[in-house]
């Protein structure tokens, strides 16, 4: 809602947008730090504005609406304040003229900053939703989107800042969460102890929030409310330094990839610290508390605002930091496609209206329809030149594993022994999974399916009417397995069918890496389990059919031993 309250104003009516109170009135507005009510120093009075007209520089002055140097105020509206400082006290308004500022230039670049982080917090909490620490994170991606920087009304704007202060200081912590979430998932188990000191760090920054909400909503300041403001930033540093703790010693304890994830972690961490230490020099040294145009930083704080989520982004689609895997490849695929077609079509009816100029609407409707029908047709080859440049650069290692399994289905029909087939298809059950538990079986009957190879928690066997064969049968297909301790930790079931027989099912327990199992992952591995099945069957077939031959060849040589005896016997 912010955002798109955002995008009218900054877009679509660009003549009522502007910076914040003192940058619309031509003046900076500072904030007094005496105790007791908060009032405001004019500094830098622009000569020739409704401002200058009626106070002169270092005038003090108190606000009707004290948040009112903090808001984005539209045109038109009438600005209330009492000089109370120097001479007698005089309550004034004035009317805010149109901005004219630097903000109508900077406005689009700093939404799509804010369009681009609110689509990855919300792709982070809509994929990974009941993962924790995933979604702490999509949160943060959100929380930092949120702004106040649209004209509003002085309570909704009020709502605005409370939620934008309160996004910036919860932004810190659900990184925390989120470092704590991963390390627990891909190093070790986190303690107690360390549960209880977020516990505590989470209610200290609840308690100094509502503290310096209260200052600002009242204008109201006083020693308490100073150290709270120190005591604020402290919390913040700590909850960075923590977060910062973490991925480094789960970087120091990791090796290979997940070392490399770390370590990609931690500089997007970095440069969203060096974001922080920004805005806090800003406020401490510079006494600017908002990140508007006018700040001398704020391009400094503009492209640290976009690196840090496009490395974590980076990070995501490349090394799989959160598993996003099959939505992520098919939103950029789609997207890519959709953004190629759209355009080759705008650029196809602006060249024919250039220079062939249909006459009549009847005309135009004809080329346009000839147009759509030529993308339609190129549409499957745009897909796959599409597909398969943007999966070689972010999902090469599908395309790999991928590959490495149907090679080996393809070569298992030369293996001539099921017991090293058997061997070897569990090998690359292994591989292909990254660890997981696995489980081969092979039917006996009414007895049910009987394990050939397995690992991790998998039972020896299955009954023949157990859900996982009995779902098997009737879809004909891989299927999810839901919370079922009789099938161990499997999660998914892929049939072997020989002709309308399921003759054995594979069981997959979870990746080592906690990833899901994609829907084209289910696909070939289903492929590859029905071919090593049909195979299998192949192979004790043809072990039969040689017992067989052996046991004929042994009855024909029994019946010639029997008819020399018999034979003999008569000549004696």
């Amino acid at each position: 809602m912010s955002s798109a309250l955002y995008a009218q104003m900054a877009l679509f009516h660009p003549e009522s947008y502007g910076g914040v109170a003192s940058a619309s009135l031509g003046a900076k507005l500072e904030r007094t730090t005496d105790r007791g009510r908060i009032d405001v120093i004019v500094r830098d009075l622009k000569p020739g504005t409704p401002l200058a007209a009626v106070v002169r520089e270092g005038d003090r002055l108190r606000l009707d609406i004290p948040w009112n140097d903090f808001r984005t105020i539209g045109t038109g509206e009438t600005f209330g304040f009492t000089r109370v400082a120097p001479g007698p006290w005089q309550h004034l308004a004035i009317t805010v003229p149109d901005f004219t500022g630097s903000s109508k230039n900077v406005a689009n670049v700093r939404f799509l900053i804010t369009l681009f982080d609110l689509s990855l917090g919300l792709l982070l909490f809509w994929r990974c939703f009941g993962d924790t620490g995933a979604e702490a994170l999509g949160i943060a991606f959100i929380a930092a989107t949120i702004t106040s920087n649209f004209p509003a009304p002085p309570l909704w704007s009020m709502l605005w800042i409370t939620l934008a202060y309160a996004g910036v200081a919860a932004v810190p912590f659900l990184m925390l969460a989120f470092a704590l979430s991963f390390f627990d998932r891909h190093t070790r188990p986190i303690r107690n102890g360390e549960r209880h000191a977020y516990a505590v760090l989470c209610g200290a920054l609840a308690i100094s929030f509502l503290i310096a909400f209260y200052s600002n909503l009242t204008a109201f300041t006083s020693p308490l409310i100073h150290g709270n403001v120190l005591a604020l930033m402290v919390e913040i540093t700590l909850a960075y330094g923590g977060t910062v703790s973490v991925l480094a010693g789960g970087y120091r304890r990791a090796d290979g990839d997940l070392r490399r994830r770390y370590s990609l972690l931690l500089i997007a961490l970095l440069l969203t610290f060096a974001l922080s230490l920004v805005q806090t020099f800003s406020f401490l040294v510079l006494k600017r508390a908002k990140m508007d145009p006018d700040n001398p930083l704020y391009d400094v704080n503009v492209v640290l605002s976009l690196l840090g989520p496009l490395l974590f982004s980076y990070a995501v689609l490349r090394h799989r930091v959160v598993d996003l895997g099959f939505v992520v490849n098919r939103t950029l695929v789609y997207g890519a496609v959709s953004l190629i077609l759209l355009t080759a079509f705008g650029l196809t009816e602006w060249g024919v209206d250039k220079w062939l100029k249909p006459e009549g609407h009847q005309v135009s409707a004809i080329i346009d329809a000839l147009i759509a029908l030529g993308i339609f047709l190129t549409f499957h080859r745009v897909r796959d030149f599409v597909e398969h440049h943007l999966e070689a650069l972010f999902f090469r290692s599908w395309h790999d594993n991928e590959r490495t399994l149907r090679r080996f289905v393809f070569e298992a029909s030369f293996i001539t022994r099921p017991e090293a087939l058997l061997a070897a298809f569990a090998r690359e059950l292994s591989r292909f999974t990254g660890g997981a538990d696995y489980a081969l079986y092979l039917g006996e009957g009414d007895a049910g399916y009987r394990a050939e190879v397995r690992a991790g928690r998998m039972p020896d066997s299955i009954d023949i009417d157990h859900p996982a064969p009995v779902a098997l049968r009737a879809h004909r297909s891989g299927v999810e397995i839901g919370d079922d301790n009789s099938a161990g930790s499997a999660v998914i079931a892929l049939p072997m069918f020989q002709r309308a027989s399921l003759i054995g099912l594979v069981l997959l327990g979870p990746k080592a890496r906690g990833e899901h199992y994609r829907p084209d992952e289910q696909e070939l591995l289903a492929q590859a389990a029905h071919q090593i099945g049909l195979d299998l069957h192949a192979l004790r077939v043809e072990q039969l059919e040689k017992r067989t031959s052996e046991l004929v060849e042994q009855v024909q040589l029994l019946k010639a031993e029997n008819r020399s005896l018999i034979g003999a016997s008569a000549a004696a």
